[in-house]
C-alpha cells in the first residue's frame, strides 16, 4: 500500500524542483501545481483505460 507513496515522493520531488520559480513570490509553486494536474489527469485517463480493457476481457 505504502509503495505508490514512496514511489510519488521519488517522482514528485525532482518535478516540484524543477517547476518552482523563486522569483515568482506568491505565486512561487503555481506551476508545480499544474503538473501536478497533469500528471492526476493522466492517472485518471490511465485508470479508465485499464477499466474499460478489464471489462472486456471478463466480456470475451
Amino acid at each position: 500500500m505504502f509503495l505508490g507513496y514512496a514511489a510519488s515522493t521519488w517522482i514528485s520531488q525532482p518535478i516540484t524542483a524543477v517547476l518552482y520559480h523563486a522569483e515568482a513570490g506568491s505565486a512561487a509553486y503555481q506551476q508545480s501545481f499544474y503538473g501536478a494536474i497533469v500528471i492526476a489527469a493522466i492517472a485518471v485517463v490511465l485508470t479508465a483505460y485499464m477499466m474499460v480493457s478489464d471489462s472486456k476481457k471478463k466480456s470475451a
